[in-house]
């Protein structure tokens, strides 16, 4: 274009640039933000019944023949199941696991995979295979503790404290259900496409307007502003596509793209775990309990996250 300079280099409106490429990319990435926001809500609803169940079954109690008041738990290791708390434990060990490598997965939906060629497509169904696969193991699980509430009414908890309890596994199915919506499913292919076809055309569209700069300055031709104001859009426009690419997926891999803003899911199911190690620590002692050596509690809390890892 500059060798041309004088013949194309024309006074051109970036009101389209603003039209076309800025405003739905920013409008995207106020959505990716939207959607990050839903899922810490949706996750935090399926944590946070998780262990209102768990401290249902070791805290709340029931009464047996004899006219005792224990916990559930222990109800069940007395009418002969002295397996119940590993057998609870590995259940929850493993729901807790499913969830961290379901949304660890990279999601199917990318620019390659809309090619079929290059194993493109086999890529795709391999990671929705493996993707179902790890859903399917988080439904088996929540499968479970429904059948566990049936079966703490069974051994004398109340229909009332049952009801309730169900209706905790109830929203985590629900909450779940909306997070793998979240997951799996991505903003139109053909708005990402056409961002990024326009983003690299940009410079030989503008080219005119470009040349027009270098020509029209006041000490004569400079090709140098020209070729800074060109650099400094492409950085601009790019940069916003890859922040708008990062906050695509919510729950985003270790270093992978938009894992500074993502849900670290790790993270906060193992502050979970820790948590439902010290509600069934604490569930056998009195409500007005305060722990005194808080030495001894941690190593108690660490040698039972240590038995839960060898189960």
């Amino acid at each position: 274009y500059w060798h041309f300079g004088f013949y194309l280099a024309i006074k051109m409106d970036w009101n389209l640039v603003g039209l076309v490429v800025i405003f739905p990319i920013s409008q995207a990435i106020g959505m990716g933000f939207k959607r990050r926001e839903r899922a810490l809500f949706e996750l935090g609803t399926f944590l946070g019944n998780l262990r209102a169940i768990w401290g249902a079954m070791h805290s709340w109690q029931v009464k047996v023949k004899d006219g005792r008041w224990i916990d559930c738990v222990t109800a069940m290791v007395e009418q002969g199941e002295p397996h119940v708390r590993e057998d609870l434990h590995v259940l929850v060990n493993k729901l807790l696991a499913a969830l961290v490598t379901y949304f660890s997965l990279p999601r199917w939906g990318r620019a390659r995979h809309a090619v079929a060629c290059l194993g493109a497509e086999a890529e795709m169904v391999e990671l929705q295979d493996i993707t179902h696969e790890q859903r399917l193991v988080i439904d088996g699980c929540i499968a479970q503790l429904q059948r566990l509430v049936q079966h703490a009414k069974c051994i004398g908890l109340p229909g009332g404290e049952a009801h309730r309890v169900d209706s905790y596994v109830s929203m985590m199915g629900v909450a779940f259900e909306r997070l793998t919506s979240l997951k799996e499913y991505r903003t139109p292919q053909a708005f990402r496409a056409f961002a990024r076809v326009y983003i690299l055309l940009l410079g030989g569209l503008y080219g005119p307007y470009y040349v027009y700069l270098g020509n029209h300055g006041a000490t004569g031709s400079y090709l140098g502003l020209p070729i800074a104001f060109a650099c400094c859009m492409q950085f601009a426009m790019s940069g916003l596509f890859h922040v708008m690419l990062g906050l695509e997926d919510p729950f985003a891999r270790r270093n992978g793209r938009g894992y500074g803003d993502s849900v670290k899911v790790a993270e906060v199911v193992d502050v979970t775990r820790r948590q439902l190690l010290r509600i069934e620590h604490e569930s056998a002692q009195p409500w007005n309990y305060v722990a005194s050596d808080i030495v001894e509690a941690t190593k108690l809390e660490c040698a039972m996250m240590q038995k839960l890892e060898e189960v």
